[in-house]
């Protein structure tokens, strides 16, 4: 059984590692699997297993991420998320290099991606592990 949350999160892991070893193609990539593992496992509490995330969005992040917002929009119909996540979601920056060329990235030369780069994708990334963690402690995964 796949586990987006698990793979958010190792993702996410593997990446800081390579952002400390300066491998910062490799950290941008494994940033966004992980940004992509962790918007599937939300739409995965909404939609409770009623449709196949892997086939319903593929690799497509920014997808994923326009349809929660869409639903995060309405929460009278969203019990498994308090408000606050909604303005909490609304804040994060899903433009530049996280959503640019996902996961075609993979295949580019070494030296695409820099620092910063690396570190920005991160930071998207480590607020929604965040989130998914807080998820899980409260009992939603």
């Amino acid at each position: 059984m796949d586990s987006f949350f698990d793979s958010a999160i190792r993702h996410w892991e593997d990446g800081r590692i390579l952002l400390r070893e300066e491998r910062y193609d490799n950290a941008v990539c494994l940033f966004g699997l992980s940004v992509e593992c962790a918007l599937k496992n939300m739409l995965d509490l909404v939609y409770a297993g009623q449709i196949d995330l892997k086939q319903a969005y593929s690799h497509n992040i920014e997808q994923a991420f326009d349809d929660l917002y869409l639903l995060l929009a309405n929460l009278l119909e969203m019990p498994l998320f308090d408000s606050a996540f909604g303005l909490k979601f609304s804040q994060y920056n899903f433009q530049g290099v996280l959503l640019q060329d996902h996961p075609e990235r993979r295949y580019f030369e070494t030296g695409t991606y820099g620092f910063r780069d690396a570190v920005d994708c991160e930071k998207t990334a480590a607020s929604l592990v965040k989130e998914l963690i807080m998820m899980h402690i409260d009992g939603y995964n």
